[in-house]
């Protein structure tokens, strides 16, 4: 709760603290459609450890959980909030899953999901203003990518 309060105030306080524009709405809401779609494939990422760990590791498997809920209702708060529907958030998050899970072989191979995902996503849950403000450099600096998961420049800056 409280990081998505967090989130979404960063969202609101730089939009205020700019002139309003079509251009900076615009951005803004680039920006909050890129953070909410890594907060929700980082969900699906964490939903898929926990369903796989769960046999082998049920404390390892109840941490995936809790981030997994964690980041999920922050991405679908904001996806919602920029009127994505419920049903389609829903099969986007179905797709996700469905890929990482094809993807290891049905947790055959949990290191492919690793080596992707696990660095990005943790220091994603930790510091979800950090990448709000790496993305919003993006935009404004009209660069096509930040950095997603699994790629080189998939830094997230620490927190202040």
């Amino acid at each position: 709760m409280f990081r998505a309060v967090l989130f979404s105030s960063l969202i609101v306080s730089t939009a205020l603290a700019r002139p309003a524009s079509d251009s900076s709405f615009s951005d803004e809401n680039a920006v909050m459609r890129e953070v909410s779609s890594e907060l929700q494939i980082c969900s699906a990422y964490d939903a898929v450890m926990s369903r796989c760990m769960g046999q082998q590791e049920p404390r390892v498997s109840v941490g995936y959980d809790k981030s997994a809920t964690n980041l999920e209702r922050l991405a679908r708060d904001n996806k919602y909030s920029l009127g994505q529907s419920p049903e389609a958030y829903g099969v986007q998050s179905e797709i996700y899953r469905d890929a990482m899970l094809k993807a290891t072989s049905n947790c055959a191979n949990l290191a492919i999901l690793e080596q992707r995902y696990a660095t990005f996503c943790q220091r994603l849950e930790v510091n979800v203003d950090g990448r709000v403000r790496e993305w919003t450099s993006c935009v404004r600096g009209n660069e096509k990518s930040c950095g997603r998961p699994g790629g080189a420049s998939s830094a997230i800056a620490s927190p202040p």
